[in-house]
């Protein structure tokens, strides 16, 4: 039988064929060629690690999770809003990818007391705001708000008048220059969230939420027709309302003691931060209810030490950036109980020192305030038990402050002991 092998020749001369310990140098060069190429290869790919910056390096990114833009792990407390869509994201940053806003949720909450119609999450834990209930539940199609006059105005948000399914609302949007920021569509986001999980009466009703995109996220809310109690006030004054507390003075400071309490009493415990005068929404028939729960916070600190909100309003710890607690929302109670007696904003009797009678400026305000050296004022013919509850909810030391529960206490009974001046 033949071999497919051809035949060996044996008078083939030497010189063609290949010597043993030429193929043996040719693999040890191949060898060290491919050893210095997987070199290469290495430290291209080390380089192009160090290239990632800091952000995708501390969440723990993989090269092609960065470039397809995938969360590699779920976040504590964090939102990824997506084309209309939420998701999860890391804790430790936000970005706008390709109009896609990664956002964290700024929890709005501390502590770790009782009920609430929907228990809110803790900061910490992980949140899917598109899949959560409340949410789902309470997005309406934006096709069926019908927009109407502008109502007012702040530094991150409007508010409009506008109705839906025929019902009178209000929708709160943020201002066209922060749509695109991601920290504002967070903090935006995270006030509905949290308008959507409340429900008690004296804070006002939570309609819904829509958007076609997330830049454009609104919130429907409804109308109250009696303005906010700053406008009244005001009214007052320039019409010579008599000053001090009459009945439907107590009865508006009853009703946001009453809201006070609700937020207070839930768990985590709701801290609005932001109470004045603008903020307290009344009915025509100056029934009150609360309302702004984050859309002009600029900065939330986790840890509860930062304050937002607005100045002349603020508690002495929150100014001071220190840790501070529910008792900040009964110090800006307090100088709300001040200008309800008096009519005007906070502190309007404090003057420059150097007797030309210019009004403080807020700086200076805000700095004696905080050291004790200066407190909002009121009347001298104001009722006695109202200036005792205002005094007290003003105290310097947090501790020296009543609860919520504790005002409300107050207010009741001086509304069933006291005779009040009828209203005018």
């Amino acid at each position: 039988m033949r071999s497919g092998l051809p035949p060996s020749d044996a008078s083939s001369s030497p010189s063609s064929l290949v010597s043993p310990s030429i193929v043996y140098q040719f693999m040890a060069l191949s060898s060290e060629l491919l050893h210095a190429l997987l070199h290469c290869v290495v430290a291209f790919s080390q380089s192009f690690l160090l290239s990632l910056n800091s952000n995708d390096r501390q969440t723990g990114k993989s090269a092609i999770a960065r470039i397809m833009d995938t969360p590699t792990r779920e976040s504590k407390h964090g939102l990824l809003a997506k084309q209309g869509n939420f998701a999860c994201l890391e804790d430790d940053g936000s970005r706008n990818v390709n109009g896609q806003y990664e956002c964290q949720q700024t929890p709005v909450a501390s502590n770790n007391k009782a009920t609430s119609k929907h228990q809110h999450k803790r900061p910490g834990s992980k949140v899917n705001l598109w899949d959560d209930d409340v949410i789902t539940t309470a997005r309406i199609p934006k096709d069926k708000i019908i927009m109407e006059n502008l109502i007012s105005q702040g530094g991150y948000g409007e508010v409009y008048k506008g109705t839906f399914n025929g019902l009178s609302v209000a929708v709160k949007r943020m201002l066209p220059a922060h749509r695109k920021s991601v920290a504002h569509v967070n903090n935006f986001l995270a006030e509905v969230k949290l308008m959507a999980s409340l429900d008690h009466s004296r804070i006002v009703q939570f309609v819904g939420v829509a958007w076609d995109a997330l830049s454009d996220v609104c919130a429907v809310i409804e109308f109250m027709d009696g303005g906010d109690l700053r406008g009244l006030l005001t009214s007052y004054h320039n019409h010579h309302h008599p000053v001090g507390f009459d009945c439907d003075k107590v009865k508006i400071a009853l009703h946001v003691a009453h809201a006070l309490t609700y937020l207070h009493s839930l768990s985590p415990v709701v801290i609005h931060r932001d109470l004045k005068s603008r903020n307290i929404l009344l009915t025509s028939d100056l029934d009150a209810k609360l309302t702004d729960f984050g859309v002009s916070r600029e900065r939330v600190d986790h840890t509860m030490t930062a304050g937002v909100g607005t100045s002349l309003w603020m508690a002495p710890e929150v100014l001071m950036g220190e840790r501070y607690d529910d008792k900040a929302d009964i110090f800006s109670f307090g100088v709300v109980l001040s200008e309800l007696d008096l009519q005007v904003l906070p502190y309007s009797h404090a003057t420059d020192s150097d007797g030309s009678g210019h009004r403080m400026r807020d700086l200076a305000i805000l700095q004696r305030m905080a050291m004790g050296k200066l407190r909002v004022q009121f009347s001298c013919d104001a009722l006695a038990s109202m200036v005792d509850l205002g005094n007290a909810c003003v105290s310097l030391a947090p501790k020296d402050r009543p609860t919520a529960a504790e005002v409300l206490y107050r207010l009741q009974t001086i509304q069933r002991d006291e005779r009040l001046p009828a209203s005018t």
